[in-house]
């Protein structure tokens, strides 16, 4: 079979367009993005109103097996108390247990709104994927906040570890 030396790759020549698009496509998502970033980012760190932070959780489905339900459950719980701890208003909260029809993967979605925003999770169970937020547009730092949620499940679920957190200011104004 032929193979063609493409940007340093080799690949099959079915896979050569699909390649050559894939870097069209690519490199017009980059020039869009680098446009773009040079035109919102901000010098003056005082002109934004609310903060963003997110973390991302992993451990292993095969190894340690914990329940959907349970995780679930037991998520939307911390995040729930992780507020209470704060001046914050719960305006509306909702858990939504995925796969069980079979149409979408094994897992969850949660929210809480707050009267500041809101806090939020995403968990792929099978994959052990669990992704949290916690949007604030106030003087509420989100921080300690996320890190009760992370002190609590890694307490819970000793196997489940925060392997990425990013905090960002938001609602810029000039």
């Amino acid at each position: 079979m032929d193979i063609i030396l493409l940007q340093n790759k080799i690949i099959k020549p079915k896979k050569v367009k699909k390649e050559i698009k894939t870097n069209k496509v690519n490199k017009i998502k980059n020039k869009l993005y680098s446009s773009m970033k040079n035109k919102c980012i901000s010098k003056d760190p005082k002109k934004f109103h609310g903060r963003h932070i997110f973390a991302d959780f992993i451990w292993n489905p095969k190894k340690d097996i914990i329940q959907t339900n349970d995780l679930a459950n037991k998520v939307f719980d911390v995040m729930e108390k992780s507020l209470l701890q704060t001046t914050m208003t719960i305006v509306h909260k909702k858990l939504c247990i995925l796969g069980e029809d079979g149409k979408s993967p094994p897992g969850f979605t949660s929210i809480i709104l707050i009267d500041e925003s809101h806090i939020s999770s995403h968990c792929y169970s099978d994959k052990g994927w669990l992704a949290l937020d916690v949007f604030t547009c106030s003087t509420t730092d989100p921080v300690p906040i996320m890190k009760y949620i992370i002190d609590v499940l890694e307490r819970e679920f000793p196997t489940m570890k925060c392997t990425f957190m990013k905090k960002n200011p938001r609602f810029h104004y000039i």
